[in-house]
């Protein structure tokens, strides 16, 4: 089971708590994979193409959380690398939790995209009709071009 909090809903319940965030890369067998993380779960996986990334990846988490802190630390990010592997590829036995910066709709789109059935396909307007709100077709497209954690959530 994965569970998915949101970063901005945290925040809002804990203002006076500042986020703290690692962040560091690991090697996966399908290449690099730059990782984000905070005491609560596992933020973003995205795959690296170039070191570029790497920077970019780092000075948007800064951008969209000006009061948190950050850590550089590959050790803690390969392990919660192995983690979501291990988590993509074998049958769970234990939940992992994604506390990702999302609004409510991009949760309730990526939550519809965990219940589809491993191997079959579903349409933005089936997830629109499924969330609700049958004529947010385009909206789904955009949250799941949106997907931090495309490794976990299809």
């Amino acid at each position: 089971m994965i569970n998915i909090e949101s970063l901005k809903s945290t925040r809002t319940k804990s203002d006076h708590q500042t986020i703290h965030f690692c962040y560091g890369t690991g090697t996966t067998p399908f290449g690099t994979l730059f990782c984000a993380h905070t005491e609560m779960g596992i933020s973003s996986l995205e795959f690296e193409t170039d070191t570029r990334d790497y920077q970019r990846w780092v000075s948007k988490l800064k951008q969209n959380h000006p009061n948190a802190t950050f850590t550089e630390n590959t050790n803690s990010c390969q392990e919660a690398i192995i983690q979501a592997l291990r988590f993509g590829t074998q049958q769970p036995t234990q939940s992992i939790t994604l506390n990702i910066d999302a609004s409510p709709f991009q949760i309730k789109v990526w939550q519809k995209l965990l219940d589809i059935e491993f191997g079959q396909l579903s349409s933005y307007q089936r997830i629109a009709e499924q969330i609700g709100q049958p004529k947010a077709s385009r909206a789904v497209g955009n949250a799941v071009a949106r997907n931090p954690i495309a490794l976990l959530i299809p």
